[in-house]
């Protein structure tokens, strides 16, 4: 299966990213310099082995590339973070969560990853994608970017 490894709150890029995808906050993800502008389907989701949450080094999520864009201010909400130079939105539907999380090398740009025989793909329960379980580092980086 076609995979994205994310950082993940790693020391050079302190924000959750992988996270927010996870729990659909974030449905745009994006790239500077894109250079697979035509890729499209079911896309496994994987954080860097220097993350420091709990989903380093793991596959955590499915979701499906439905369109990827040059970038625009448009984008910026959804994508978690303004617009910069060069930037492509890749566009995120059918979020699915795995049925266990498993640990994957990642890759820079789009890479093959093996998914194990008895890792099934689900859509989370709605309950499962609101604030009050979100992790708590996750709510950490949303009350302080609330402050602001």
């Amino acid at each position: 299966m076609k995979a994205i490894t994310l950082q993940d709150d790693a020391p050079k890029n302190p924000v959750p990213w992988l996270t927010l995808v996870e729990y659909k906050i974030k449905t745009i993800e994006t790239r500077r310099n894109w250079n697979r502008p035509k890729h499209r389907g079911d896309t496994l989701f994987t954080a860097s082995a220097t993350s420091r949450t709990p989903n380093a080094g793991l596959a955590v999520c499915v979701a499906n590339v439905v369109d990827i864009v040059p970038m625009t201010g448009y984008h910026e909400a959804d994508a978690c973070i303004e617009l910069f130079d060069n930037a492509w939105a890749l566009i995120l539907e059918d979020l699915r969560w795995l049925t266990r999380k498993f640990p994957v090398k990642g890759a820079l740009g789009i890479w093959e990853a093996d998914v194990p025989a008895d890792v099934e793909f689900y859509v989370p329960d709605p309950s499962q994608l609101l604030p009050s379980v979100y992790p708590d580092y996750l709510k950490t980086l949303i009350s302080q970017s609330a402050a602001r």
